[in-house]
């Protein structure tokens, strides 16, 4: 089991992620967001560890606030976030609206591999894997 804090006041989660390509590592600040069905990863992101989609790469409909658009799923050699790792990981590779204080979206195809509670009266995030 992992805990975290979390500001239960904010309409926000933010989670720390580290993504790991061919070109190295880097660290991702996400929103945790059950809502979604995808993990979202910006493009420039991914593109700084070397893993940028092929133009042949397969594409999934997101469905925003306003509209849908298609974006490429691009396979991770691995995941870290919340104290879990995740080996080959499909995300989508989308950019969120600049205004937005990450550069990512934990989905439910991650989030749903584990056993997650938000304890709002103790401020913790606690995961079982």
């Amino acid at each position: 089991m992992f805990e975290f804090p979390f500001d239960p006041k904010s309409r926000l989660i933010f989670v720390e992620a580290v993504i790991r390509g061919p070109k190295g590592n880097n660290l991702v600040r996400m929103i945790l967001d059950t809502g979604t069905v995808y993990t979202i990863v910006a493009p420039e992101k991914l593109a700084e560890i070397g893993c940028i989609p092929p133009p042949t790469s397969q594409q999934v409909a997101i469905t925003t606030a306003s509209t849908v658009e298609y974006a490429p799923l691009v396979r991770l050699p691995k995941l870290e976030a919340l104290g879990q790792t995740i080996k080959n990981f499909k995300v989508c590779a989308h950019s969120l609206p600049p205004n937005m204080p990450a550069r990512g979206l934990l989905g439910m195809d991650f989030l749903s591999r584990f056993n997650l509670h938000l304890e709002f009266p103790r401020k913790v995030l606690r995961i079982f894997s």
